[in-house]
């Protein structure tokens, strides 16, 4: 067995002093939040991003060992099922103490790939920089730093153990490095199923290196072929077993070239029967034939695709940036990996990885973080590439400034990025409480962003959810929060959530939308869902029966994103296009005198009583001054201004926040809810309040 796989004492140690400046990185944000009392709840600080609350209910509830029926607990999920084992091997760190730290932990195991990958090139030195440099990188240290709890800690790291393992594989096929390889295929199946689409490119593009550099190397294709396997969806547990037993009879195949054959058909044939050509064939109905996988139905919801940032183009500097931490670095990164295979053309089977994260540009920015440990590998041997006639303490010395300095844009990033938790320790409390008087059957309706944290800390159910957001769910969401009725919202509460329970029941919760169904129990069909709809106002509406409570959350971030909610439900639904063209400016930053409130893009004339917006001027309808006291206690002053005015006025003092809108913003149910708690009594009830959210119950 070759050095390579020997250990060596050296390695190991700059395996651990890489790792160690990766985790303590990550420390920054802890330390940070950890002086920020609204961060913490139970003397804890919570995590920051949405997603990890899906995670963190599943865990919990496999930790409890139930969950309830259609509640949607990620009790299936990889990163649940790890943290739960984590739980149980760790019982004197609690559960949120665990989840806060595991994405920094896991995060920066991506130093011993990066590290093998020189290795495997005798340039142990060159992958060590690599190593500390990718591991603070813009877009991996956004999704690995702590309290970023999230399958990325997992699904990031896979891909850069996948390549160091294929890579000394063909350096070197030994049973060590086939074993490794395929329990790493086998792994990043398990741990994200969607990284299906890369593994298989990288099978794919080493089958083809293999073809043109190592045709006669029967080994190779042997290796590939149960590779296929390790991606398919066959139980892991069998993979495992195949995997050591294709090690030991590894010889004994290669031998016979009938048996070869044979062990190819039969790698090739389990690929197919356990799932292997399903994604491929659901990739080209999407793509190629535009086929949905959403609810089939003729209703033209508006896709809430146009909405994500990270589905969209980006600005090249941005995606240099997030890719190599400045445009300069980048470019040298593209000429060192160019270089780096010129030179070392077996590193050209990284070229699918780095490739998936060149794809950011064009297909949104979260595929940049692919390509980062692939740069940061191009980057280094192009900079020892550079000293190559220098030697010792001066070589390193060199590698060293060049790492200081080209980390800098970096470190400034890292020091910045100063991200809040998902709530605040108020919000936190009132869901917590809302916990204690809710039942677990019962719904809280809020816009998807909200869903699972929601979820979590009031241990309730929900109609929408980062994993159930669609068109069709979120045209449900939106009709609540920004219809200008609010018995047509109340209906539509109790409507949605009896109706949800009832797909819920028939298993039909995916297949069929919730709209859709109430058409059906209403005996009308989708052309006639504005007759529906105009039925929800109507004061002898008969709603669905009352099987449980169903409570609003009203968050003030919400004002944020206001207008991008109203956008689901503003739509004519027969052909998909808009009905109105609502207004909500959100001003900040202002400066006001006897005379005059400058807004920055609007003026508002205390004389006149009237808002310039541009080249265009409106008359104030009402104004309204809505705060929380001394006390705690909510005060709210309005007063109407101009018959046939345009524009309403709205001072947060609380927020130090102006609003501008107009009659069809102010009239919606979340606005007077929210900031004027101007509300029907038979139809409504507030739980609780904080400046940063609002509790209402469904007393229909």
């Amino acid at each position: 067995m070759r050095k390579i796989v020997q250990y060596d004492k050296k390695t190991a140690i700059l395996f651990a002093i890489a790792f160690l400046i990766s985790f303590f990185a990550r420390m920054y944000w802890v330390d940070y939040a950890s002086n920020v009392e609204e961060y913490k709840f139970n003397n804890q600080v919570m995590i920051n991003t949405n997603d990890g609350y899906f995670y963190a209910e599943g865990a919990r509830d496999l930790l409890a060992g139930s969950h309830e029926t259609g509640d949607r607990s990620a009790v299936t999920e990889p990163v649940a099922y790890a943290t739960m084992i984590l739980c149980k091997l760790l019982p004197f760190i609690s559960f949120e103490t665990l989840i806060l730290y595991m994405p920094a932990f896991f995060g920066s195991l991506v130093v011993i790939p990066i590290i093998l990958i020189g290795r495997a090139f005798e340039k142990t030195e060159i992958g060590f920089f690599a190593a500390v440099f990718a591991s603070i990188t813009y877009s991996y240290y956004n999704r690995t730093m702590a309290g970023y709890y999230d399958s990325d800690m997992f699904a990031l790291i896979m891909p850069p153990f996948v390549a160091a393992f294929l890579i000394s594989y063909f350096k070197d096929q030994n049973k060590l490095w086939q074993a490794l390889l395929l329990f790493s295929f086998a792994l990043s199946k398990l741990l994200y199923p969607q990284s299906f689409t890369w593994m298989l490119g990288a099978i794919g593009f080493a089958f083809l290196y293999a073809v043109v550099f190592e045709r006669k190397n029967k080994h190779i294709y042997l290796t590939l072929a149960l590779s296929l396997v390790m991606i398919s969806d066959l139980p892991f547990l069998a993979k495992v077993l195949l995997t050591g037993v294709a090690a030991y009879y590894t010889p004994l195949i290669l031998s016979n070239l009938k048996i070869l054959i044979s062990a190819t058909v039969v790698s090739a044939a389990a690929f197919a029967l356990f799932g292997g050509i399903d994604p491929i064939v659901s990739a080209a109905k999407a793509y190629l034939f535009k086929d949905s996988l959403t609810v089939k139905t003729t209703l033209k919801y508006y896709d809430v695709v146009q909405t994500v940032r990270e589905a969209g183009r980006m600005d090249i500097n941005l995606f240099a940036s997030r890719i190599s931490g400045s445009m300069p670095v980048f470019i040298l990164s593209l000429i060192g990996f160019a270089l780096f295979v010129r030179k070392e053309k077996l590193f050209a089977l990284t070229l699918p990885m780095f490739g998936l994260g060149l794809f950011a540009y064009f297909g949104g920015l979260r595929f940049t973080v692919y390509a980062v440990p692939f740069a940061a590998l191009g980057l280094f041997f192009f900079v020892f590439w550079l000293i190559s006639s220098l030697k010792g303490v001066a070589k390193t010395s060199i590698a060293t400034i060049a790492l200081a300095l080209m980390s800098i844009p970096n470190l400034y990033h890292i020091y910045g990025y100063t991200v809040p938790t998902v709530f605040t320790a108020q919000t936190v409390k009132q869901l917590d409480a809302l916990g204690k008087i809710a039942k677990h059957e019962d719904y809280v309706f809020a816009w998807w962003d909200y869903g699972y944290p929601i979820r979590y800390y009031s241990n309730v159910k929900n109609h929408s959810d980062g994993g159930k957001h669609d068109g069709a769910t979120n045209f449900i969401e939106s009709f609540i929060l920004c219809n200008t009725n609010q018995r047509a919202s109340a209906n539509m509460m109790r409507e949605s959530v009896e109706g949800y329970e009832e797909l819920i029941k028939k298993g039909e919760e995916v297949k069929k939308g919730t709209l859709e169904h109430l058409l059906e129990k209403r005996g009308l069909g989708v052309d006639n869902y504005q007759q529906y709809l105009d039925l929800l106002s109507k004061p002898d509406f008969v709603a669905a029966p009352k099987t449980r409570d169903v409570y609003l959350f009203l968050p003030y971030e919400m004002f944020e994103i206001f207008t991008t909610v109203k956008l689901f439900s503003n739509i004519d639904l027969k052909d998909g296009t808009a009905k109105t063209s609502p207004f909500l400016g959100i001003y900040t930053d202002y400066k006001e005198d006897s005379q005059t409130i400058n807004l920055g893009d609007a003026i508002i004339d205390k004389v006149e009583m009237r808002a310039k917006i541009g080249q265009n001027s409106f008359p104030i309808k009402t104004s309204t001054v809505s705060y929380f006291d001394k006390n705690g206690s909510f005060v709210s002053r309005h007063q109407s201004v101009k018959n046939g005015g345009e524009m309403h006025l709205v001072f947060l003092p609380s927020y130090h926040t102006y609003m501008l809108m107009d009659d069809e913003v102010f009239n919606s149910t979340f606005v007077q809810l929210f900031v004027l708690e101007n509300y029907d009594k038979n139809l409504f009830e507030k739980v609780s309040e904080t400046p940063e959210a609002k509790i209402f119950r469904l007393k229909i």
